[in-house]
């Protein structure tokens, strides 16, 4: 009953961050996404050998989301410029404001990235399988 919990409580996190990098993106909500993310990142995690490792992943899959946000932001920035400015000076605006903002995004999700990152691979140890053979001695 733990995995399948913490499976699905993973996967809606993860689910989360990829509705809302393919919703800036696209510039309007997914929600078929937030669910087809959801019900195949808990399966996915309900899959793995033991809570640890489905966390383990989670913490990989927030790294990989955070380093896309700034594409993410760009994508809606660049978006913005082309569909919503009508003279040159609303160009020059939105553009600067659209690199602001993507600059912005790129520190913060580099920086989470890397947090999410080390928590994945270094904070969660899982044992390596150690094998004792009976009347072995080194």
């Amino acid at each position: 009953m733990g995995k399948i919990v913490n499976s699905v409580f993973a996967a809606f996190f993860v689910a989360l961050g990829i509705y809302m990098v393919f919703s800036m993106g696209a510039r309007e909500p997914y929600v078929s996404i937030f669910l087809l993310a959801w019900i195949g990142c808990s399966y996915w995690f309900y899959k793995q050998e033991t809570i640890k490792h489905i966390w383990k992943k989670s913490f990989i899959l927030f790294a990989v989301e955070s380093f896309l946000m700034p594409l993410a932001v760009f994508i809606f920035s660049v978006g913005t410029v082309v569909t919503e400015t009508n003279g040159a000076a609303e160009e020059i605006g939105a553009s600067i404001g659209g690199g602001i903002a993507t600059g912005i995004a790129g520190f913060m999700g580099f920086f989470m990235g890397v947090v999410f990152l080390l928590i994945g691979l270094l904070a969660i140890k899982i044992p390596h399988d150690v094998r004792v053979v009976k009347g072995h001695k080194k």
